[in-house]
């Protein structure tokens, strides 16, 4: 019986991405031959079972910022994780700041520590101004370094981003598993293939490296294309999206909506990603969730798993993200006279459930 503990600093209550793509892998693998428990962060200390998985939370209040609550919480997790630390032997954890918690103490425990990184995080820290300096960029490279060699398994979402490890610490090239952000087969709930307009849709976060501004500055050329469209912007962000895409009109609705599990088929899906080599390396949730509805992808160059899937399956149109808004309306219309009613499907080694397998094969051969 392999007793795994899933781990991470976030609220899934919270955070859509960290629930679909940490809990629903944690539910996928639950067997006769596994216990599985979930240790996150919630509103409040907790310890609760739902659909045959243990879940132990420790209290959070504070996001983003530094105070007396923050510090509060982090000690107070210790204190629930060392209970938990000896009643498992595989912890799985997800992204750099849980392993950077709490990996150090497994690893001294002698328990399996398999760390499934989502990305880069000090690069996305650089990139996106929070950090600055050389000195630091060195410290946080020496602690990531650290980080890959106190782990058993490495889990990277791309070839790239494998390969930026395997540079780093070339030790550890055996111990590294990509498995990309795979989207679960759902049932198509409705699809708007069969109208006159150009429906375009928007999934996720209005945070800046997702390019809300772009999206709308390409929707407002197509206005003055000629080009009959609706954008259905789901976001959890109303406020900053009524903010950014009002200026649409009627051209426009925002709403809130679980795309990932209720799926709709529309034209195309903006996945535009700006930024430096943690965009680069990166796989967006969503690229794959819009394939699996059938819908094509419009996507920027710049990510390179992105521009490779796009051009090899013709998942849709891949577009220099420093284009002009204009040019990019104008790729946009040139496409759809050919490929607008054009249906996508999803190929088998992409799609969540092998991503789970994967992962189900590695905590076999630990």
């Amino acid at each position: 019986m392999k007793r795994i503990l899933f781990l991470t600093h976030e609220n899934l209550d919270k955070t859509a991405v960290s629930k679909a793509m940490f809990e629903d892998i944690a539910h996928n693998l639950k067997s006769n031959r596994t216990t599985i428990t979930i240790f996150s962060a919630s509103d409040k200390k907790s310890e609760k079972e739902k659909e045959g998985i243990k879940y132990v939370t420790f209290k959070r209040t504070s996001y983003g910022a530094m105070s007396f609550s923050a510090l509060s919480s982090l000690i107070n997790s210790y204190f629930i994780f060392i209970k938990v630390l000896t009643k498992n032997d595989i912890f799985f954890y997800r992204s750099y700041p849980t392993i950077l918690m709490f990996g150090w103490l497994s690893w001294i425990c002698g328990k399996k520590n398999i760390f499934d990184t989502r990305g880069l995080f000090f690069e996305e820290l650089f990139d996106s101004g929070k950090i600055n300096g050389r000195f630091l960029r060195f410290v946080f490279r020496q602690i990531e370094k650290g980080l890959l060699k106190i782990s058993h398994s490495i889990i990277a979402v791309t070839e790239a981003q494998a390969n930026y490890y395997k540079m780093i610490v070339p030790s550890i090239k055996s111990n590294i598993l990509v498995n990309p952000n795979g989207a679960p087969q759902r049932t198509i709930i409705s699809s708007k293939m069969n109208s006159e307009k150009l429906e375009l849709v928007y999934v996720g976060s209005l945070v800046k490296w997702h390019s809300p501004e772009l999206v709308k500055d390409v929707c407002v050329n197509l206005i003055i294309l000629g080009v009959d469209f609706h954008l259905t912007v789901f976001t959890k962000d109303l406020n900053k999206a009524f903010d950014v895409f009002s200026v649409l009109g009627d051209n426009v609705t925002i709403q809130t909506h679980d795309y990932r599990n209720k799926p709709i088929r529309f034209h195309y899906g903006f996945c535009f990603i700006s930024g430096g080599l943690s965009k680069d390396v990166c796989f967006p949730v969503k690229f794959l969730e819009y394939v699996q509805s059938g819908t094509k992808v419009i996507g920027s160059s710049n990510v390179k798993i992105v521009n490779s899937l796009i051009n090899e399956f013709n998942f849709g149109i891949s577009v220099p993200i420093d284009s002009s808004s204009y040019e990019l309306a104008k790729k946009l219309k040139d496409d759809c006279t050919k490929n607008k009613n054009r249906v996508i499907s999803i190929p088998e080694n992409l799609t969540f459930e092998q991503q789970s397998n994967n992962i189900k094969t590695l905590l076999e051969s630990l």
